[in-house]
Formats: C-alpha cells, structure tokens, sequence
C-alpha cells in the first residue's frame, strides 16, 4: 500500500471517530484543528536545522481563503517551531497540503510575514492553509553554502559580513576603506599606546563570523600571547590592526576579513579558506620596563 492510499485510510477513520467543533477536522492539539487536503509524494517532515518553503494562505476561519494574507518563501524551521506549528510541522510531509483552523495568538505572525501582522485580535479563529513545497535540509544547504563559496569566494565572504554588520547592536566603524570592522570597549584612562617594537601580552578569542564557532582561545589554551609588535610571524595581519587600534588595558572587537586572516589556506578542519572572523582582543600588559631595557642594551 503506498503512502497516500494509508494516509487516507487513517485520516477517515480519524475523522469519523473524533467529534471536532470544527466538521472535518481533527483536533491534534488545544485550539489547533487540521484537515489533510492533498497527500504529497515525498516521506520527509520538516526537522531541526531544515529549511522549508511554504505557502500559506489565511483568512478568518469563515471567510474566503487568502482573504486576510497569503505568502510563500523559505522559512526556517527553528523559528517556526512554536505554537501552532509544533503540532502541525511533524505532521506535515514535503508536498502535502492542509487547512489548520486555530486562534490567531497561536501563528507566529511576526515569522510568516514580518512586515506586517494582520491579525487584530488574538482570540479570533484565523483558517490557514498550508502547503510545503520543498525543504532544505542541514546537509543540503551545507552543500549550498559550499558550492556558492566555491563559485565566487569574495562575493560569499562579503555577503556573510555584511549580514553580521546587518544585524549588530555594537557600534561597529570600518578601518579605513578596508573591510575590517572594530568597535572597542571602554578602557583605562590615559591609557599607553601600542608602538612598534613594544613587548606585550594579549588575550584573543577567534570565531568563524559564518557560524561563531571558536578556532583560536588563548584562555582555552591556558596561556595568553606575549609578543613583540612588528616582528615577523608572530599574529595574523588583522591582530595586528587591532592590537595597533588598542591601548594599554583596553578590548575590543574586530570583524577581520579572510585577506587579513587565513586567506586561502582556511584553519585545517576549523575554518574553511576565505573565511571572515570575528576576534576578541584584550591587551592585558604593555612590559615598558622590559621595552625599556632591552632598548638600552
């Protein structure tokens, strides 16, 4: 027996069996009634970490369907899943359709359209149709992000900075008319500046900017970084810029892009090449009384 004949059978004897306020359909939870309008052909439900397109089509429960709203685009399933859709989303394979009738409180509004929310009272019964037209799941759109990074890595890497810098509440400032960005945390006052040729010791911490995973944690790893400013090979270019923006005492923030980071070669199996990164820098100590000696040796 394949998929749909099942699906039907069951629903039927569903139906018949469960005495709703609603004729046709079958309550699944509190204020949240479904009918199965079409049975699709795919056996795959939306899941954490997925993607789903859907289209919907709202309108109060006795009203013209789509009469109050209708939309179809990407969703999230994380973010859908709440209320309403915690009951229905499990229920609801790749290409089936159905009408859910529940209270208007219960539709994550701001989700589906958030540009507008048009619902006007939480207790009016809103009638939604929905139908999932396709899904991403997290492998798939790993496979995505990777295939477009490998299309065209600059624009990849540029879009991913520009929707973090979209999307912070920090006073991010651009250095320069590069693409690092900064923004730093209130410090001792008077503190010293950093020179070339200065001994000092840092604090990072280092994450993907795609994902916010850490790579590089000098506390993790139990001891800070002291080093001598303008020598070889000690920091990447951009720890470099943003130990020179700091001063004595002071941290910051700094979103640093893959051509003042890791470049090409990526971090082995923790940063992909041309990956922007966000660090944390803390300049703990400035050694002046070592810079001093060793100036005069």
């Amino acid at each position: 027996m394949n998929r749909q004949a099942a699906v039907l059978i069951l629903l039927s004897t569903l139906v018949a069996c469960d005495r709703s306020a609603y004729p046709g359909y079958k309550s699944i939870s509190n204020d949240v009634y479904v009918k199965l309008l079409k049975v699709g052909d795919e056996e795959t439900t939306p899941t954490s970490g997925d993607s789903v397109l859907l289209r919907w089509r709202a309108s109060r429960w006795e009203e013209e369907t789509g009469s109050l709203m209708s939309s179809e685009r990407w969703y999230a399933v994380d973010d859908l899943g709440m209320a309403m859709f915690q009951a229905v989303l499990p229920r609801s394979h790749v290409g089936d359709s159905m009408s859910v009738i529940t209270r208007s409180a219960l539709i994550p509004w701001s989700i589906l359209v958030p540009e507008a929310d048009p619902a006007d009272n939480d207790t009016v019964m809103v009638r939604i149709e929905l139908t999932a037209r396709s899904l991403l799941t997290v492998q798939a759109q790993a496979e995505r992000r990777e295939a477009r990074r490998k299309a065209d890595p600059e624009r990849y890497e540029a879009r991913l900075v520009q929707a973090f810098l979209d999307t912070a509440t920090a006073p991010w400032q651009r250095w320069g008319t590069s693409a690092l960005y900064y923004w730093i945390d209130s410090g001792p006052v008077g503190g010293d500046s950093i020179r070339q040729g200065d001994l000092i010791t840092i604090h990072y911490e280092g994450r993907s900017l795609e994902d916010g995973r850490i790579f590089d944690d000098t506390e993790r790893s139990g001891q800070p970084l002291t080093y001598r400013v303008g020598d070889p090979d000690q920091v990447i270019e951009g720890l470099a810029v943003a130990v020179s923006l700091l001063k004595a005492g002071c941290s910051g923030a700094f979103v640093i892009p893959s051509s003042l980071a890791f470049g090409a070669r990526g971090v082995g199996g923790s940063l992909p090449p041309y990956s922007p990164v966000h660090y944390r820098v803390a300049v703990e100590k400035l050694h002046r009384d070592l810079n001093r000696r060793s100036e005069a040796s």
